[in-house]
């Protein structure tokens, strides 16, 4: 469902933002991701927050929807907060915001941008076959989410789901987690004989289009390269 999110806002996109050029929207969010790993006070997490929030609205994305998504790390980085604790809360504070931070600007740069655009940019840096990995898994995470949704809805309606009986349903996650891996084994199989089939010979070759960066692009960059000196040494 989540992967569902993040492609449908990508084919939503009007604005301006969605019209940058691939590469300077990929630059800008790795100076973004560099200012969030260095930002050190609650204070530059706010303003890097609103930033975003900034971002997002002039991409005309809808927050209700990032947030939900957002949450996710900050769940899991609870645990490396903790240990955090014994310094200062703020510390803490400051380990989910960059989780939180960080997976918003990841969203932001897939929900403006089509995946297919971002691998051409990157096959130009990465071996091609890691690109075809990244291509493959994309395409398969929707089929597996699919699956578990499907399975999910069986184990309700068999009866295999009880809210007070914690125990029966850690059993039938394990159960259905160990399918779904059992899946993911015959479908990678089956995936492959279909693409040798179509004449996959180990690289897709991707759109090779090029349009050259405007004075817009520019523009963009340069802005967020005064945020991440902004945030890096102030």
């Amino acid at each position: 469902m989540i992967l569902a999110y993040l492609d449908d806002l990508s084919n939503n996109g009007t604005s301006s933002i969605h019209m940058l050029h691939p590469l300077a929207k990929l630059i800008c969010t790795a100076l973004l991701i560099v200012s969030i790993l260095c930002m050190d006070s609650l204070v530059k997490a706010i303003m890097l927050c609103l930033f975003l929030i900034g971002l997002y609205g002039l991409a005309y994305i809808p927050l209700r929807r990032i947030w939900q998504v957002a949450l996710y790390p900050a769940f899991f980085s609870l645990i490396f907060a903790a240990f955090r604790l014994h310094i200062s809360w703020q510390a803490g504070v400051i380990i989910v915001a960059k989780a939180v931070l960080a997976a918003m600007s990841m969203i932001f740069l897939i929900a403006t941008t089509p995946y297919y655009q971002i691998m051409h940019r990157l096959s130009k840096f990465l071996p091609p076959l890691l690109i075809d990995i990244l291509i493959f898994t994309y395409r398969s995470l929707f089929i597996l989410m699919e699956q578990i949704n499907n399975m999910l809805i069986s184990i309700k309606i068999r009866g295999g789901y009880h809210k007070r009986n914690i125990f029966m349903n850690i059993r039938n996650m394990a159960s259905t987690l160990a399918v779904l891996i059992l899946h993911s084994f015959d479908m990678s199989e089956r995936m492959y004989m279909i693409y040798t089939l179509r004449g996959y010979t180990g690289k897709i070759y991707l759109n090779r289009e090029e349009r050259k960066p405007s004075v817009y692009d520019i523009i963009f960059v340069s802005i967020f390269i005064l945020v991440s000196v902004g945030v890096i040494f102030w």
